[in-house]
């Protein structure tokens, strides 16, 4: 039996960026089976309602946003939010059973939500969806309808109720490898239990995380805060017998086809480890010039003088600032624009010797300006590293024909953490080191995800920022890469450290036998350092370890992206060769 409780009726609507709550469409489906064979399927489908008495327009399929829930005892489920009429699947909002041998009336409640987008624009500017009097005649009009059988078939699932598990993964060590005894399969993020959504995650050597999606495969990673589905891209289908097939495992199949490519080609700036850059001013590339024994150095700029501190004639660890000059005074220096050279490494442990690496700018700023400049400032999607420029071509070129323009409906607009917060300045910092033999005394060492000491690698007490748990959480805002914040052209980007950490590998510790394994170099979006004279991120090693790269060197492409919460999964198991289909093309 179906039935109807109420009528939603939303006069005189405007554009929202959600749904009213005290306004919804109520609606149950009840019965009995007391078949002892088969369940019942039903299918709940949302059609065009009843053309408007005096209107004549239809708003157009995009631009009309629906939220469906489940309701007991009054409280909501959610089974999708934010979909629009265009981007339902044959029009099907739900499917689910009434299971055989029900000697006992069950009953299913239902809320639908509906709104018109908040993208639609109105109003007598270019570039408007309606006019203000093509917007006097939209309408919206729409029903429920339910139809069912005892046909044996696949039932659509909102992927929140497949990807979900009540194993925790107490006991894993993340700073070792997965494994049989350390952790394979589907699990819950124990300190996210109690969570609206807590996180589910694949770990190890899984073949069950199998979806196609969008023309190509991925592999499900884990799903995120807002109960979204995480995938990375995992190359093109194969088709056999009219089936589309996940086969690919291993090789530069699983990347995109355009080959390895930089993730910036620019590298002398602690900028470029950015996903999306500040402005070209703010990048302060390096510079170099060998050593002498007559320049000054100054502990610091005095801002009332302009005149270096405390000047001498030795590049040190606690002199870093130079006007270039045999001047203590600097007096014969004249403007404010790139006349501070600040040195944070030298290539000789002697003191007048050797070359110093610095960077040049106005003596009214200081270091600690200039670097916020550089990893917070203004990043923005006018200017896309090069890996981000790779990545939205592939997803956004083609017009119409576009992979954005045919499935951004599926996307959240989830977070993507590229984490510049600094764990230790070396060089950097105005008292810090400028020469040393190991690498990470002068360098900026950025808070890699997960987290490493150079000196003590393995020890339990030194991975994993001192803990046992990978971070999925982003502590800068200005890191949290989005759309909505400006900094993302496209909902799209890159798996972190952690990510891969919590799927199986471990920092310079090789791993075959774990699903993001390819046998191949891609790209991760976690920063790693700033080694003296170059910018390094995360990637994962041919020997399936996490490490860092240059960012000039070329690596494999493997996007990521999360579906929205509730999206359905039309059929399917997972598998390689029965991969989950989230849309047909």
């Amino acid at each position: 039996h179906y039935k109807e409780s109420n009528t939603l009726t939303l006069e005189n609507a405007l554009p929202s960026s959600t749904y009213d709550p005290n306004k919804y469409f109520e609606f149950t489906v009840d019965g009995k089976n007391t078949n002892t064979k088969y369940d019942i399927y039903y299918d709940i489908v949302l059609n065009y309602g009843d053309n408007h008495a005096t209107r004549t327009t239809r708003i157009r399929d995009e631009l009309l946003k629906f939220r469906l829930v489940t309701v007991t005892n009054n409280v909501e489920t959610e089974i999708f939010d934010s979909q629009s009429y265009s981007s339902i699947n044959n029009k099907r909002i739900h499917a689910a059973t009434i299971p055989k041998n029900t000697t006992n009336e069950i009953t299913h409640t239902y809320r639908l939500y509906a709104w018109i987008s908040n993208d639609t624009l109105i109003g007598n500017v270019s570039g408007a969806d309606y006019s203000s009097s093509e917007w006097d005649d939209v309408y919206a009009s729409v029903k429920v309808s339910v139809t069912g059988d005892f046909a044996e078939k696949e039932v659509a699932r909102p992927i929140n109720q497949v990807i979900n598990t009540t194993t925790k993964d107490t006991g894993i060590k993340f700073y070792e490898i997965s494994s049989s005894t350390n952790g394979q399969g589907l699990y819950m993020m124990e300190s996210t239990e109690n969570d609206t959504y807590p996180i589910y995650y694949y770990r190890g050597n899984v073949d069950n995380n199998n979806v196609y999606f969008a023309e190509n495969c991925w592999k499900i990673v884990r799903t995120t805060s807002t109960g979204g589905l995480k995938l990375v891209y995992n190359g093109a289908a194969t088709i056999v017998d009219g089936e589309k097939q996940c086969l690919e495992t291993t090789g530069t199949g699983t990347q995109l086809s355009v080959g390895t490519k930089e993730f910036n080609s620019s590298y002398q700036s602690p900028a470029y480890v950015g996903y999306s850059l500040p402005e070209s001013s703010k990048r302060y590339s390096q510079s170099t010039q060998s050593l002498n024994s007559t320049t000054y150095y100054g502990s610091s700029v005095d801002q009332a003088t302009y005149k270096l501190v405390d000047p001498v004639l030795e590049l040190n660890d606690t002199h870093h600032y130079s006007y270039n000059s045999d001047d203590p005074d600097a007096t014969g220096i004249s403007g404010d624009t790139g006349n501070v050279r600040y040195y944070y490494y030298k290539s000789s442990a002697s003191g007048t010797s050797g070359t110093g690496y610095f960077i040049k700018f106005d003596k009214t700023k200081s270091v600690s300006t200039i670097l916020d400049e550089m990893l917070t400032e203004s990043n923005s999607k006018n200017n896309p590293s090069t890996i981000q420029g790779v990545i939205n071509d592939w997803w956004g070129t083609g017009g119409e024909n576009s992979l954005e323009a045919k499935y951004s409906e599926y996307l959240e607009d989830t977070e993507w953490c590229n984490d510049r917060s600094i764990a230790s300045l070396g060089g950097w910092s105005p008292t810090g080191t400028l020469y040393s033999s190991s690498w990470k005394d002068y360098s900026i060492v950025f808070n890699e995800r997960v987290r490493y000491d150079q000196e003590a690698f393995g020890s339990d007490a030194n991975n994993i920022r001192n803990t046992n748990t990978p971070i999925l959480t982003c502590s800068r805002p200005v890191d949290r890469l989005t759309v909505a914040n400006g900094n993302l052209t496209y909902p799209i980007g890159l798996l972190t450290y952690d990510e891969v950490a919590l799927a199986g590998a471990s920092w310079s510790n090789g791993n075959s036998n774990f699903y993001l394994y390819t046998y191949q170099f891609y790209w991760l979006l976690s920063p790693s350092n700033f080694s003296g004279v170059c910018a390094n991120v995360g990637d994962v090693y041919s020997s399936g370890d996490l490490n860092g790269y240059r960012v000039f060197n070329t690596n494999g492409v493997r996007p990521a992206l999360s579906l929205k919460s509730g999206t359905q999964i039309l059929r399917g198991e997972g598998t390689k060769t029965k991969p989950y289909i989230i849309t047909e093309d």
